[in-house]
């Protein structure tokens, strides 16, 4: 079964002088472990045309392999 990760991101938008929440993309996971979701995550930072070293802050829905101490994203 395939599993898909939504990403969504929030950025201050100098344009608009506020805070903006927006869906960024689907990314496609061959499995459900830390590695596999930081490699999708990456691949669609850079995709989209992002500088990894500038972002800060995650948001999970409490899952382990989110969050977990030793093998966490």
């Amino acid at each position: 079964m395939t599993k898909i990760l939504g990403i969504a991101i929030r950025y201050f938008s100098v344009k608009k002088e506020s805070v903006v929440s927006t869906f960024l993309g689907l990314c496609e996971l061959k499995e459900c472990n830390a590695q596999n979701i930081v490699n999708a995550l990456k691949e669609l930072i850079k995709k989209k045309g992002l500088t990894l070293n500038k972002l800060r802050g995650i948001g999970v829905d409490n899952v382990s392999v989110m969050t977990g101490v030793y093998n966490g994203v």
